[in-house]
């Protein structure tokens, strides 16, 4: 069967390297002409994803199965909007937005290359610190602080320049102890119903936010703790799901440019993809399938023509399954090499 694998490779985010500019200028080195966004690599205190939110939440709210019970957590604390302090996401990418300019200017970041800003979903940094008792006002009011984070950035960057990625790493665990019947995780147990219906009112609702000329796309994700997801997927049957009532919501404000989705190292079989025959999504939404593994060339293409049988022709670019933050630096040189070949080669 012929590939039908773009030429293009998504980054979902974290790098581990040591610096943004260190970051950027690899990525463009490694994969020239084959990355259209560039992340910049989360590094510093954001390279473990949402743990460096603790803090956004008031100590009488912070209890998980992720985290130890605050000291001073109070199942009565009446939760107020100023209680949730600004995210900082704006700040971060400002920051890395003048690095991307200087290295561009520099000619060191091709010339139509965007800067990509990850942001995760509201319910991600609430599952991990939140009370599930105070989880829905905290939500809330999380949500606005993530949008006014969102305002400044569009404000500061060129819509030319910019694209967005909403990372979502909790909705999966949601999706399959709603319909999967799983309970492998149980920080993962959904605090609000229904639960495919909820998930993509509030992507709709962040995406509404995104200005219709900014590229806009999703991060599937079943997490990279210790390398291992909290929970393994039988197929990817949930996250079509996910993904075509997202899509659909979001359709009545904009379009939906990318829509990435994990795919385990063992999983080379039909069975795993055959749930993309029933992906509805626009022709203009590209699809990534994170199957690139590092050391694993033959893997990674056995996983390409399992994906081509069940997607009956639809073209997909690759990916790895999660950002790279918890990647051993030695990984990265094989991740590039199997990223270029599998895409030049097809």
């Amino acid at each position: 069967m012929e590939s039908t694998t773009l030429p293009t490779v998504q980054l979902i985010g974290s790098v581990p390297l040591n610096s943004t500019e260190e970051v950027f200028t690899k990525i463009s080195k490694e994969l020239p002409g084959l990355v259209r966004r560039l992340p910049d690599g989360e590094v510093g205190e954001r390279n473990a994803y949402v743990l460096w939110q603790k803090d956004i939440f008031p100590p009488e709210i912070r209890s998980s199965d992720f985290v130890p019970e605050s000291s001073q957590y109070d199942p009565s604390f009446k939760l107020k909007n100023d209680d949730v302090k600004p995210t900082g996401y704006d700040t971060a990418a400002l920051a890395s937005y003048r690095v991307f300019k200087e290295l561009r200017s520099q000619g060191k970041i091709p010339s139509d290359m965007r800067f990509q800003v990850g942001l995760p979903t509201p319910m991600n940094s609430i599952a991990c610190y939140v009370a599930p008792v105070h989880a829905t006002k905290a939500e809330e009011f999380y949500e606005m602080r993530l949008l006014e984070a969102l305002a400044t950035i569009q404000e500061s960057i060129p819509a030319s320049d910019l694209a967005i990625q909403w990372d979502m790493a909790s909705e999966p665990g949601h999706m399959e102890h709603a319909y999967g019947k799983r309970d492998d995780f149980k920080i993962l147990k959904p605090y609000y119903s229904p639960v495919k219906e909820g998930i993509a009112a509030r992507c709709a609702r962040l995406a509404a936010a995104v200005k219709p000329e900014v590229p806009m796309g999703y991060h599937l994700c079943y997490g990279d703790f210790q390398h291992a997801h909290y929970i393994e997927p039988h197929d990817l049957g949930h996250l079509v799901d996910l993904t075509n009532a997202v899509c659909k919501a979001v359709s009545a404000h904009r379009a939906v440019d990318w829509v990435h989705m994990p795919v385990p190292k063992d999983r080379t079989d039909e069975a795993f993809f055959s749930p993309l025959n029933k992906l509805d999504i626009a022709d203009c939404t590209t699809l990534f399938l994170g199957l690139v593994h590092a050391h694993d060339k033959l893997g990674t293409r056995d996983r390409i023509v399992a994906a081509n049988r069940a997607l009956e022709g639809r073209s997909f670019g690759v990916a790895t399954e999660c950002g790279l933050g918890r990647t051993p630096v030695d990984d990265l040189g094989s991740i590039f090499k199997i990223s270029r070949e599998v895409t030049l080669q097809n």
